[in-house]
């Protein structure tokens, strides 16, 4: 699932993977690989998080341009890329 939102005029943005807890290794294998994010357990289920802006840019964008998603997970994906471009825009611009 690809998340941003508003936190006192900054936009955050995440990306959130959830398996059943019987998965949790494949989750902790993608810790372990990609040297960034964090797991969180609730119920029956654990999450990976990435919500570090340049690992979002460098590592799951070309990751997933390489290897397209299906249906409208793929589209999901394009607005998240979308937003995310955009807020760099304009972060940019306010900075200067």
């Amino acid at each position: 699932m690809f998340l941003y939102k508003n936190k006192n005029g900054r936009i955050t943005f995440k990306l959130l993977l959830g398996l059943h807890k019987d998965n949790k290794a494949l989750l902790e294998f993608l810790i372990s690989t990609f040297k960034t994010g964090y797991i969180r357990d609730y119920k029956n289920a654990s999450f990976y998080s990435i919500e570090n802006n340049t690992a979002i840019k460098f590592l799951l964008f070309s990751i997933f341009e390489e290897f397209n998603l299906n249906s409208c997970k793929y589209l999901d994906y394009l607005l998240f890329k979308e937003a995310f471009e955009i807020n760099e825009l304009l972060g940019k611009k306010w900075r200067s």
